[in-house]
């Protein structure tokens, strides 16, 4: 899994988080915590932060659905739980 990919998140992926957590949630930036080989194996990880309490996103291009193999997977978290997600993933 490595270090913890910084790259930030488009402004129109954080407006499709916001609006999934509703309208409550105050924006925050968004990083990349760990890169997959398949949406499979990212909703596997998403499925460990979710127990742990830690909001988390998949992005992935997959020709609406259409190539899911094709690409990989993004799994992306609020900067301010990137590390203890991290850690999470790392155990």
């Amino acid at each position: 899994m490595g270090d913890i990919d910084r790259q930030l998140i488009p402004s129109w992926d954080r407006q499709i988080l916001d609006r999934q957590r509703g309208a409550s949630v105050k924006p925050s930036e968004l990083v990349i915590v760990s890169s997959f080989r398949s949406v499979a194996d990212a909703q596997i990880a998403k499925g460990l932060l979710d127990q742990a309490g830690i909001h988390s996103m998949i992005r992935a291009d997959t020709g609406g659905g259409m190539y899911p193999a094709l690409s990989g997977a993004d799994l992306i978290v609020r900067a301010e739980d990137a590390d203890r997600a991290a850690e999470m993933l790392q155990r």
